[in-house]
């Protein structure tokens, strides 16, 4: 059985978010390099590019490592999946003719969704995805003064 309740954050961001008690600042946590991951070698164009643009985001999030190399590398193989096998269920359609004659569902329509609940899952842990963003959002500096909290609590003008 995994471990339970939400997952731990990152010592670097609960301190971000005002954590000053030494009892829950890990301070054995390890850091990453600060160099970025690099595609691998055999990724074709489509790969390279949404590498290209998934590495964008994460970058202007500023949180692109290059220890994460092996699962960026996997969100972009998910992404790709999920596209064949949508472009795949739009040309033939959703369900098929199967070997007993009977109507059956697509394969690609279980291949699309595995893709899409991999890319969800994956997407999230980069910030890629609302409740994602949500949850780094609370640990996070606002981007631009005068955009975060304290917005709510000073006079218009």
């Amino acid at each position: 059985m995994g471990q339970r309740g939400p997952q731990k954050r990152p010592t670097s961001l609960r301190m971000l978010r005002g954590e000053t008690r030494p009892s829950r600042i890990g301070h054995g946590e390890p850091v990453p390099r600060a160099a970025e991951p690099e595609p691998p070698a055999w990724f074709d164009g489509r790969h390279r590019q949404t590498w290209e643009r998934l590495t964008a985001e994460i970058r202007g999030m500023h949180l692109l490592h290059s220890a994460d190399q092996d699962v960026l590398t996997a969100l972009v193989r998910a992404v790709c999946r999920h596209e064949d096998a949508g472009r795949i269920v739009a040309d033939e359609g959703l369900m098929i003719t199967g070997k007993d004659g009977q109507r059956v569902r697509h394969p690609a329509v279980i291949v699309e969704r595995e893709a899409a609940e991999t890319v969800r899952r994956l997407a999230r842990e980069f910030g890629l995805t609302p409740s994602g963003r949500a949850d780094l959002g609370h640990a996070m500096p606002p981007s631009a003064p005068g955009l975060g909290p304290e917005r709510l609590l000073s006079p218009p003008g």
